[in-house]
């Protein structure tokens, strides 16, 4: 068990520990200052009362990071095994703390990616994750307070190992939805593809799709592309020569006709989008040995409609 070093002694009620290693405290911790050096388990410290206030220095002696965790009101704090702090505990409240080894976070999988080295969280947002926290926290506040407790040890150490597994749970889960882009839902996306696919022989701003979706431009452009992989100019490219290919297939329309209806400002760029997207020229989708020549109505496209200049795509 790594050094631990307390003023005054003992600084809790309770002192635990389960046959596999995992050690809970739990209690009413006076105001006083608690160190802790590294070693081979994680903390995990719940500070279940509104009035806890702690302060917490760490320093992570394997690569050099560190930093300061101030902490107010109902709290959790996750500690990695590799560093060093000190906690200064401000005034008497309850305090749970549970020293943890890596089988508790090799169980969730992303868990030890996410936790990082150090890190606190509101603990009613962990609630929100599973109800099972708080009224597993409210047991041990009802018998660290009671003058005979309601609950025999090994129930406390059962009951800290519960806790401990949905804590981190909860923690791996909030910092993965953190570090997952936002994207666009459902019925955003739906709209804004919707306008596109009736729209392609004309103009398409990104004003306009971004007004479609309610965002601004620069949001929209970013959850665009997190939720479909490319950006939207990209997609409307996609999107019109998908129909070039058909009209072009059909061989009633010459090749600048096929841009203008699909909304490319000439025939050159819809060249330069083919060789880009299908490393090949709009005339490889002809019917094979006729060449189309202009034979239906004049079919240009409009100024100011089409085009890749002046916020269009």
């Amino acid at each position: 068990m790594p050094a631990f070093k307390t003023s005054p002694d003992p600084p809790y009620e309770h002192h635990d520990i389960i046959p596999d290693g995992f050690v809970v405290f739990h209690g009413l911790l006076p105001a006083q200052c608690l160190c802790e050096i590294a070693g081979e388990r994680h903390r995990l410290i719940v500070m279940p009362e509104e009035k806890s206030e702690a302060q917490i220095e760490w320093h992570n002696n394997k690569d050099g990071g560190g930093g300061v965790i101030t902490a107010c009101g109902q709290r959790v704090i996750f500690l990695h095994r590799q560093a060093d702090f000190s906690l200064v505990w401000k005034q008497e409240a309850t305090l749970l703390w549970f020293h943890v080894n890596d089988d508790m976070l090799r169980w969730r999988d992303t868990a030890g990616k996410h936790l990082g080295k150090a890190g606190h969280s509101p603990l009613w947002e962990l609630a929100r994750h599973d109800c099972a926290i708080m009224g597993l926290i409210r047991q041990f506040m009802a018998g660290d307070r009671s003058q005979s407790p309601v609950f025999p040890v090994d129930y406390f150490e059962h009951t800290g190992a519960s806790l401990t597994f949905l804590l981190i749970d909860a923690l791996a889960h909030e910092k993965e939805s953190k570090a997952a882009p936002a994207t666009l839902d459902a019925e955003q996306l739906r709209r804004i593809l919707d306008h596109i696919d009736k729209n392609l022989d004309d103009k398409i701003e990104a004003g306009t799709l971004a007004g479609v979706a309610r965002l601004s431009v620069t949001h929209f452009k970013r959850l665009f592309k997190a939720t479909t992989g490319m950006t939207a100019g990209d997609y409307i490219s996609r999107e019109r020569i998908h129909k070039a290919q058909a009209l072009l297939r059909q061989g009633d329309m010459t090749v600048a006709d096929v841009a203008a209806c699909c909304g490319f400002c000439d025939q050159g760029y819809m060249d330069r989008c083919f060789r880009r997207f299908c490393r090949c020229s709009p005339r490889d989708f002809l019917p094979k040995g006729r060449i189309v020549r202009k034979n239906g109505p004049d079919v240009q496209a409009k100024p100011g409609k089409t085009g890749h200049n002046g916020g269009t795509f």
